[in-house]
Protein backbone atom coordinates (compact mmCIF):
# COMPACT_ATOMS: atom_id res chain seq x y z
CA UNK A 1 0.00 0.00 0.00
CA UNK A 2 1.41 3.70 -1.01
CA UNK A 3 0.66 6.84 0.72
CA UNK A 4 -1.55 8.19 -0.92
CA UNK A 5 -3.88 4.97 -0.87
CA UNK A 6 -3.25 4.81 3.05
CA UNK A 7 -4.70 8.67 3.18
CA UNK A 8 -7.69 7.28 0.87
CA UNK A 9 -8.30 5.07 3.49
CA UNK A 10 -7.25 6.39 7.05
CA UNK A 11 -10.66 8.33 7.53
CA UNK A 12 -12.67 4.67 6.85
CA UNK A 13 -10.39 2.68 8.95
CA UNK A 14 -10.63 5.10 12.13
CA UNK A 15 -14.33 5.10 11.32
CA UNK A 16 -14.25 1.15 10.97
CA UNK A 17 -12.08 1.02 14.50
CA UNK A 18 -14.09 3.28 16.77
CA UNK A 19 -17.03 1.44 15.71
CA UNK A 20 -18.74 2.43 13.09
CA UNK A 21 -20.62 0.62 9.92
CA UNK A 22 -18.90 0.65 6.83
CA UNK A 23 -19.87 -0.77 3.54
CA UNK A 24 -18.12 -2.58 0.70
CA UNK A 25 -19.41 -1.68 -3.22
CA UNK A 26 -20.49 -4.75 -5.01
CA UNK A 27 -19.45 -5.74 -8.53
CA UNK A 28 -22.98 -4.42 -9.94
CA UNK A 29 -22.73 -1.09 -8.11
CA UNK A 30 -24.76 -1.39 -4.71
CA UNK A 31 -23.32 -1.22 -1.27
CA UNK A 32 -23.69 -4.02 1.31
CA UNK A 33 -22.54 -3.35 5.04
CA UNK A 34 -19.66 -5.27 5.86
CA UNK A 35 -17.03 -6.42 8.86
CA UNK A 36 -14.67 -7.49 6.61
CA UNK A 37 -12.24 -4.43 5.74
CA UNK A 38 -9.51 -4.97 3.53
CA UNK A 39 -7.80 -1.94 2.52
CA UNK A 40 -5.09 -3.43 0.58
CA UNK A 41 -8.00 -5.09 -1.59
CA UNK A 42 -9.55 -3.41 -4.94
CA UNK A 43 -12.79 -3.30 -3.55
CA UNK A 44 -14.18 -0.03 -2.76
CA UNK A 45 -15.31 0.98 0.81
CA UNK A 46 -17.38 3.80 2.40
CA UNK A 47 -18.79 5.04 5.93
CA UNK A 48 -22.42 3.61 5.67
CA UNK A 49 -24.38 6.79 4.95
CA UNK A 50 -26.83 7.71 8.21
CA UNK A 51 -30.17 8.47 7.40
CA UNK A 52 -31.73 11.68 8.27
CA UNK A 53 -34.68 12.01 10.90
CA UNK A 54 -37.34 14.43 11.08
CA UNK A 55 -40.74 15.09 12.71
CA UNK A 56 -43.35 17.14 10.19
CA UNK A 57 -46.78 18.26 11.31
CA UNK A 58 -48.96 18.10 8.27
CA UNK A 59 -52.25 19.71 7.45
CA UNK A 60 -53.51 19.74 3.92
CA UNK A 61 -54.36 23.68 3.94
CA UNK A 62 -51.22 24.43 5.01
CA UNK A 63 -47.49 24.10 4.41
CA UNK A 64 -45.45 21.36 6.46
CA UNK A 65 -43.22 22.42 8.96
CA UNK A 66 -40.22 20.37 9.86
CA UNK A 67 -39.14 19.99 13.61
CA UNK A 68 -36.04 17.95 14.44
CA UNK A 69 -37.54 16.43 17.78
CA UNK A 70 -40.72 14.51 18.32
CA UNK A 71 -42.13 16.36 21.28
CA UNK A 72 -41.44 19.59 19.66
CA UNK A 73 -43.21 18.37 16.81
CA UNK A 74 -46.52 16.90 18.92
CA UNK A 75 -46.19 19.89 21.22
CA UNK A 76 -46.96 22.49 17.79
CA UNK A 77 -50.30 19.61 16.70
CA UNK A 78 -51.59 19.83 19.94
CA UNK A 79 -51.65 23.82 20.06
CA UNK A 80 -53.05 24.25 16.43
CA UNK A 81 -56.17 22.01 15.23
CA UNK A 82 -56.64 19.61 12.39
CA UNK A 83 -52.48 18.94 12.73
CA UNK A 84 -50.73 15.49 13.15
CA UNK A 85 -47.13 14.94 13.37
CA UNK A 86 -45.42 12.75 11.47
CA UNK A 87 -41.83 11.19 11.76
CA UNK A 88 -40.22 11.17 8.72
CA UNK A 89 -36.99 9.58 7.50
CA UNK A 90 -34.67 9.46 4.91
CA UNK A 91 -33.68 6.19 2.58
CA UNK A 92 -30.94 6.06 1.47
CA UNK A 93 -28.82 3.29 -0.84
Amino acid sequence: MNREKAKRFLPISKHFADGGHIQRRLTDGTWIDTDDFLPDSKAQYRKKPVPLECWVNINIHENMILFPARDEAELQAIATDRRVAVHMREVKE
